[in-house]
């Protein structure tokens, strides 16, 4: 979750005074981003944020939402009482290097299995937040969070 507080942000951006004022009542109607005001600040929260594929920005939140995915599966791993992994780990992951160059006889294996890979689990995370959302997710006992690490190209 995303979080940000408008106080001094367009000191830090290259963005005007009026478009910075703007954008969290337009990102808020448009349902991405919810705003709630404490001790008299804005807040603003985003539960979800996805970085189109080729997206010449924004490629910083994704290496940072890796980077927080492998941070909380080690903690999750470190928090199991087990010796040894199962073929049936929820919790865990693998990476995959696979080396291969212009003219590699299987690169476009390669890269056709890393499509077809995206392409699955983009439609399986939207049918599961399109269940969720009509869900009532229970609030204790939610087990396993799966957040699978998968190569962006």
């Amino acid at each position: 979750m995303a979080r940000s507080r408008s106080r001094s942000s367009s000191s830090r951006s290259n963005v005007d005074e009026q478009t910075l004022r703007e954008a969290p009542a337009r990102l808020s109607g448009s349902g991405r981003i919810e705003c709630t005001e404490k001790a008299g600040e804005s807040a603003h929260c985003a539960r979800n944020l996805l970085i189109p594929l080729g997206s010449p920005v924004g490629w910083e939140a994704a290496v940072f939402d890796h980077f927080k995915a492998m941070v909380n599966t080690i903690t999750g791993k470190l928090r199991e009482d087990r010796a040894a992994p199962t073929l049936l780990d929820t919790v865990g992951g693998s990476t995959y290097t696979l080396d291969i160059w212009p003219g590699h006889p299987l690169a476009n294996e390669v890269c056709g299995t890393l499509r077809r890979l995206r392409s699955m689990l983009v439609e399986l995370r939207e049918r599961v937040e399109s269940v969720n959302a009509e869900a009532e997710v229970p609030s204790v006992g939610m087990q396993p969070r799966l957040r699978p690490a998968c190569p962006a190209r």
